[in-house]
């Protein structure tokens, strides 16, 4: 009734190929979950500025008002910023999973005061590289090869 099937000599060596390959794709649509679930963190949330943890000790800070200074990344690729009494707004990219590049727009450039970190804090935004999102304290982390910027999730809403 059925015949008994033998796969050719030559077709052998290709087995393992096809196996790795198979592999690869579940893998592949692996890493693009993990990127899905890091985009969904992110985005559309508002995130204010808690310190500044610079590789040079006199450019950190830690933000006492931390409404002052806020991080709004839109799901349609474009960002928001209140820098103490300045406003910016520009474009965004997530390059990977972790990687993420920050394009300068429109921007005040207001002198806000003596103890403002304004000038600090949009000089780090630019040069921002990569971010990490800590699950367990709502925390998101910018890095630049500069320091790091930390984030708080605020409680209210995206504007």
């Amino acid at each position: 009734m059925f015949k008994k099937f033998r796969l050719p000599q030559r077709c052998l060596p290709v087995l393992p190929l096809l196996w790795i390959s198979a592999c690869a794709v579940v893998d592949g649509d692996a890493s693009v979950g993990r990127e899905a679930q890091a985009d969904a963190a992110i985005k559309d949330r508002v995130w204010q500025l808690s310190r500044l943890d610079a590789d040079a000790g006199d450019e950190s800070f830690t933000v006492g008002a931390s409404d002052r200074y806020t991080l709004t990344l839109l799901a349609d690729g474009s960002y928001r910023v209140k820098a103490d009494c300045n406003r910016m707004q520009g474009a965004y990219r997530l390059e990977s999973e972790r990687r993420i590049a920050l394009s300068p727009g429109a921007a005040t450039l207001a002198e806000c005061g003596p103890d403002s970190h304004y000038a600090q804090y949009i000089r780090q935004l630019s040069e921002v590289r990569q971010f990490e999102v800590m699950k367990n304290t709502e925390q998101l982390k910018l890095v630049t090869d500069k320091g790091r910027l930390i984030f708080d999730h605020a409680e209210h809403e995206a504007p």
